[in-house]
């Protein structure tokens, strides 16, 4: 698989790592560590690789918001 097959499949099932979130919303790397590292986050870990789906994130940030950032 070449570059350009890589970037179009993660792309199409929308996985995010640690670097994509903080462009995505700004946040600083260790903010993204730390909401990363929360027993609730819906995370995807293989190994050291830490990501999650681009609809759980959405999901996770918007229950957060509605909650009041009480936990799960």
């Amino acid at each position: 698989m070449n570059k350009t097959e890589l970037k179009k499949a993660k792309k199409e099932l929308g996985l995010l790592d640690r670097n994509d979130i903080a462009q995505v919303t700004g946040w600083s790397q260790r903010t993204v560590r730390q909401l990363m590292n929360e027993k609730e986050f819906p995370l995807i870990q293989k190994g050291r690789k830490k990501q999650v789906l681009l609809q759980d994130l959405r999901d996770y940030l918007s229950y957060k918001r509605t909650t009041n950032g009480t936990t799960r």
